[in-house]
């Protein structure tokens, strides 16, 4: 028999698997949230990390790997599958662009790929926020504004019997709504509403029990200014239908049915990092990293909580008494008279144990490790002795990411894929949008409006521009434009020359004024009508030689990378014998 939400059984079968799986996710949620107790530290709140964490390698590696898979927002890409449709793929792209800023897109795209690495998934909603109805060439359509909201692990729930995504049964997330804006609204069933109880919505969580707990430990119940309900919306893949309901109490009618007709695969986008074989839930990058994490911290706070107990004591015989005595009333840089000062002698009490010390570098270079290799992604240390081994790591470190910018992109691709799907169908959207003029720095104002777009949306490729997640600082360009110039045009000047084609050197010093953001660079060069760059041997007055000889000469020199630091530093405090030039490379 058929799922009937219209039916009491069926709904009561809801409910029991929704709890069900709410119940089974609770360990990974519990994870999640002590993985941010390891991210805000000790210093965050009242529920942070019990224990300090002075080497936080979770918000360092989270930081920058973010950082690596996301920097800006995306732009969007358009391709009409005709070519009549050209000029409407360009405005659509444009509309888009601007419904992306709208939302919000860039902060809601940080927090949810922040989300992915602490737990299993970073989810988002995308929706339809509906605000009114009008009447439309005599047909009443639903209009609102198409919404991208980030829903968190603590009131997100899915079909945790899956073994696949694709075999989800049910998926959601829980909110609060004040009751003025439910009471009354025609988008919901009243007679069900008035079976319904108000929540607490900043009621006092148990610390570990979600992530605001973090947050509002001292925040009790009656916070709240407004009265509250607190309902869920749970998308139903194979039936195709959208149901709100109650949290409590139990048993309450669904407050509204809809029958779904928005973009495939429903209103839920998960990013998921690491899938489990058999499983809907994805393995939290961070997981690999809290072991590491944990030892790394608890060695260090022990080696500082061993040095600060050190103390130095001067250890005085029972003859010597007087002697001593003497000295300690004697100011600094004063003499003082004394027959017996080889009995007094100085002790040295605890300190750190040096094993402990070499143990901490050991760890911690194995949680720089576990996380990619990390310091050499973000740049933030050599990690060889050459630069070009350096290079190599890069690359390498990297090519672990790769899978995780790929899964990024796909996943960022496919909301904005939904966003344009909700401004295509919305008769009533429009955008005042600038419009470049190919080949030219023009731009002309221009209005969108769906209604008047030709094409349905099954004639649009939608997608968003290859790295246009990746944010490139000026300087990065200036370094891009001078290795472009001097490796490959300058090289190839002959053979330019021969196709007529020349260098516009006044071009490339303003360009490098502007990415360096140094416009005296300008006074520095006088400009004679846009000079271009001569053929090589050409130069007036050149008394350079046209042909010159380089000779390049190898030599090997032990580096200073971080690693190889804190490993001769470790063997040092293991009572390991060392090379001079090991030695040497300490002080580098």
């Amino acid at each position: 028999m058929p799922f009937d939400p219209t039916r009491n059984d069926d709904i009561t079968q809801l409910y029991d698997a929704i709890q069900s799986s709410n119940e089974a996710m609770k360990p990974f949620n519990k994870t999640r949230v002590k993985a941010y107790e390891q991210f805000v530290g000790s210093h965050y709140g009242e529920n942070g990390s019990k224990q300090k964490v002075p080497v936080n390698m979770i918000r360092n590696a989270a930081g920058m790997i973010r950082r690596k898979l996301i920097a800006t927002s995306p732009k969007a890409m358009c391709v009409a599958s005709r070519r009549d449709l050209d000029s409407e793929a360009y405005g659509f792209q444009l509309a888009i662009d601007r419904l992306i800023e709208d939302v919000g897109f860039e902060e809601v795209l940080d927090l949810w790929v922040l989300d992915a690495l602490m737990g299993p998934s970073g989810i988002v909603k995308v929706h339809l926020d509906i605000q009114d109805s009008e009447e439309v060439e005599g047909v009443q359509v639903v209009t609102g504004k198409p919404a991208c909201s980030n829903v968190f692990y603590d009131d997100y729930f899915l079909d945790m019997a899956a073994r696949h995504e694709s075999q989800i049964g049910f998926e959601g997330d829980r909110y609060f709504v004040p009751v003025d804006m439910v009471v009354g609204n025609p988008n919901y069933d009243q007679s069900a509403i008035k079976e319904m109880s108000h929540s607490e919505k900043y009621g006092a969580p148990e610390p570990g029990e979600d992530v605001q707990s973090l947050t509002i430990g001292r925040l009790g119940t009656g916070a709240d200014y407004r009265k509250m309900f607190e309902l869920m919306d749970v998308w139903l893949p194979y039936e195709q239908l959208l149901i709100t309901l109650a949290v409590s109490p139990r048993g309450v009618p669904p407050l509204r049915i809809v029958e779904w007709n928005g973009p495939k695969n429903g209103l839920y986008r998960r990013l998921t990092y690491e899938k489990i074989p058999g499983s809907a839930t994805g393995l939290a990058f961070i997981n690999q990293l809290m072991d590491t994490h944990e030892s790394t911290n608890q060695l260090w706070n022990k080696t500082v909580r061993q040095g600060l107990r050190q103390k130095f004591v001067t250890a005085v015989p029972g003859d010597a008494k007087e002697t001593a005595e003497r000295f300690l009333n004697t100011p600094d840089g004063q003499a003082a008279y004394t027959e017996n000062s080889d009995k007094i002698r100085e002790v040295s009490l605890g300190g750190f144990n040096q094993a402990n010390l070499a143990l901490f570098l050991q760890s911690k270079q194995l949680a720089n490790y576990m996380s990619g290799n990390v310091d050499s992604v973000a740049g933030l240390s050599t990690q060889s002795k050459t630069v070009g081994q350096d290079e190599l790591l890069q690359q390498s470190s990297s090519e672990l990411i790769s899978k995780m910018q790929e899964r990024t992109y796909r996943a960022v691709s496919q909301v904005v894929k939904d966003l344009a799907w909700y401004l295509h169908s919305d008769p009533l959207a429009s955008y005042d949008v600038k419009a470049s003029v190919p080949g030219t720095q023009i731009t002309l104002d221009r209005r969108w409006e769906s209604a008047s777009m030709q094409g349905s949306f099954e004639e649009f490729i939608v997608d968003i521009e290859p790295y246009s997640l990746q944010k490139r600082s000026p300087e990065q360009r200036q370094r891009e434009v001078t290795a472009f110039l001097t490796q490959i045009l300058i090289p190839a000047m002959p053979l330019l020359d021969a196709q007529g084609i020349k260098i516009n050197m006044e071009a490339f010093i303003k360009m490098s004024a502007r990415h360096l953001n140094m416009p005296e660079l300008n006074d520095l060069v006088m400009y004679g009508g846009g000079q271009l760059l001569p053929e090589p041997g050409t130069e007036r007055g050149s008394q350079q030689p046209t042909n010159t000889t380089r000779r390049y000469e190898r030599v090997s020199k032990p580096g200073a990378s971080q690693q190889g630091s804190e490993q001769v530093l470790s063997n040092v405090l293991l009572g390991a014998g060392q090379q001079g030039s090991q030695m040497a490379q300490l002080g580098r």
